[in-house]
């Protein structure tokens, strides 16, 4: 019968081969895995707390874009409206100026008329009087 292989991972975990490093002395596993477990919990809780915190900064960061973004969607609105207003003002004054203009034509067409009419009376008498058979339309030619 062969003696059974013993791997070298089943020695080292072995009792007497603990007790033979030991060299009798107790050995502490039960404490130190007990430091082993405090020191993963404390671990995992920092690991915890980073998360928590980033996820924090992730939730600010948002936050702000968010409240940038609606303070540009305000100016852009408010941009628009100016410009629409400035265009509604723009169009009121040419045709206020239309107005002014056609108005300034108008009198400046009066003006004239009258003029015509006065100057007319006195150039058709004297038309009249060189030429017996003019009409008054002969003034425009």
């Amino acid at each position: 019968k062969q003696p059974q292989q013993i791997s070298s991972q089943d020695r080292l975990m072995s009792t007497p081969y603990r007790y033979e490093i030991n060299c009798g002395k107790p050995n502490h596993a039960g404490q130190r895995m007990q430091q082993a477990a405090q020191i993963e919990e404390i671990y995992n809780s920092q690991q915890k707390d980073i998360k928590r915190a980033s996820y924090e900064q992730f939730k600010a960061n948002w936050a702000e874009k968010t409240a940038w973004s609606s303070v540009a969607n305000k100016e852009n609105a408010i941009n628009k409206q100016r410009k629409h207003e400035l265009l509604l003002l723009r169009k009121a004054h040419l045709t206020a100026r239309k107005a002014a203009l056609s108005m300034l034509l108008a009198d400046e067409q009066q003006t004239y008329e009258n003029e015509l009419w006065y100057h007319g009376k006195a150039i058709y008498k004297d038309m009249t009087i060189i030429n017996p058979k003019c009409l008054p339309s002969d003034l425009y030619h």
